[in-house]
């Protein structure tokens, strides 16, 4: 995926919010790759408050991203983790496609605050996939007899 931060607006939020915990988040989408939005939403639902998971939120850009995870600080603050879409997680040629994972604020939010939704999230996200990969291979799926 693009390390590439590209600067658009997400209405009613700031940023977006430069983080370390961005880059570490979207390693963990790489290598474990292969999610639709139910796997986003179990994964969402673990992370410490989570409200919903939308799916194409739209930057100002014109950029709709695959899903944006939204989550509420203790201090009411607001917190927006959008995921752009997997087909343009190789481009790497300045356009409009090329882009990481945005992170938006709404309110008073800390870093500190983004880093741990970010960090929950992936744990999170890993911790599913791990668990599917294990159920997986304890059933695998009976093999396809050409019918």
């Amino acid at each position: 995926m693009s390390r590439q931060l590209v600067d658009t607006k997400f209405p009613e939020y700031e940023g977006p919010v430069s983080v370390t915990a961005t880059a570490t988040f979207q390693d963990v989408l790489e290598k474990y790759g292969g999610f639709n939005g139910g796997t986003l939403m179990a994964a969402g639902q673990k992370v410490s408050g989570f409200t919903s998971l939308g799916h194409m939120p739209l930057t100002e850009d014109g950029y709709t991203w695959f899903w944006g995870g939204n989550f509420q600080t203790a201090s009411g603050g607001k917190i927006a983790v959008l995921i752009p879409w997997s087909q343009d997680w190789n481009r790497r040629d300045g356009s409009q496609a090329d882009r990481a994972v945005a992170v938006y604020t709404n309110g008073t939010v800390s870093i500190n605050e983004v880093e741990e939704v970010l960090q929950q999230f992936g744990n999170a996200f890993q911790a599913l996939k791990e668990q599917m990969l294990e159920e997986y291979r304890r059933n695998p799926p009976p093999p396809d007899i050409g019918i």
